[in-house]
């Protein structure tokens, strides 16, 4: 588990911010029954990424939550494939 993570667990069960989440913590979309990784925000809506690359989409605060610990560690593994195969691609 990174700081930062920890950091936003700490702030939600804190009641500082319920929907604080930092770019690159690993979410789920509950509405869509996505993972994605917390590029930014706009307002209160979350920009999310699939963890293997692609398009992004929106989600409001209300529909995201933390992943899970494996799927946090799926998540890592294909964005590291993700990277290698782009930097074979270029190289």
């Amino acid at each position: 588990m990174t700081t930062e993570w920890r950091d936003t667990l700490r702030r939600r069960a804190n009641g500082e911010d319920a929907h604080a989440y930092a770019r690159d913590d690993v979410v789920r979309d509950v509405r869509r029954d996505r993972v994605g990784i917390v590029m930014g925000h706009v307002g209160p809506r979350y920009q999310l990424r699939p963890p293997a690359g692609g398009r992004e989409w929106e989600a409001a605060p209300s529909d995201i939550e933390p992943a899970s610990a494996s799927v946090q560690l799926r998540a890592k593994v294909a964005e590291a494939n993700r990277t290698s195969r782009n930097r074979g691609a270029c190289g």
